[in-house]
């Protein structure tokens, strides 16, 4: 009798490994921030107004586990912190035809591949849709290595113009968006 494993079991220990893989990462050397380019930014005289301090919010915190009969479920905090501002730290996912106006913020690094893919890619059930605002006429530069972002949180299923379905969006901080979309991350 051969035993399968199900990804469904599997989906905590992966998702826990992501998100140690992040945090050793991020322990070995700073992640590339944007908020540094904001600071740039606003040394070089763009105006930056006060925001409140930001929520930390890590992939785990995503969906309650184990995973159970209604299958993936937002946890208390990922829906008490809808609307309000947070800092993520993850991987910029590397996508063959980048999409304008938003990226993919994943735990672990991934590619998506739309040739051979198209919808059906190996993106982790706890990414997070990026947004910038306003959007750029060409798409952002590819970013390696972690990334450590911040803005407002936005839950529920939404179509975004690749065709995904997100049900977790971060609209960047303008200051983060325009350091971005300018190429500098440090």
């Amino acid at each position: 009798m051969k035993t399968r494993i199900h990804l469904l079991y599997l989906l905590p220990a992966l998702l826990l490994a992501a998100e140690s893989l992040s945090t050793v990462a991020a322990s070995e050397g700073e992640p590339q921030t944007p908020q540094s380019v904001a600071m740039q930014a606003a040394a070089a005289g763009a105006t930056a107004s006060p925001q409140p301090d930001a929520t930390d919010l890590r992939f785990h915190e995503f969906f309650k586990l184990p995973i159970g009969p209604r299958g993936l479920e937002p946890t208390e905090k990922l829906k008490s912190l809808a609307g309000k501002r947070i800092r993520m730290v993850g991987y910029m996912a590397r996508q063959d035809t980048p999409a304008s106006g938003h990226f993919v913020l994943s735990p672990l690094p991934v590619s998506i591949g739309d040739e051979d893919e198209s919808l059906a890619d190996d993106l982790p059930a706890s990414v997070v849709f990026v947004h910038v605002y306003p959007p750029a006429k060409q798409p952002l530069p590819f970013y390696p290595g972690l990334l450590r972002v911040t803005g407002t949180l936005s839950l529920g299923a939404h179509e975004e113009t690749d065709g995904h379905v997100s049900s977790v969006r971060l609209q960047l901080d303008p200051e983060l968006a325009r350091a971005m979309a300018a190429g500098r991350t440090h």
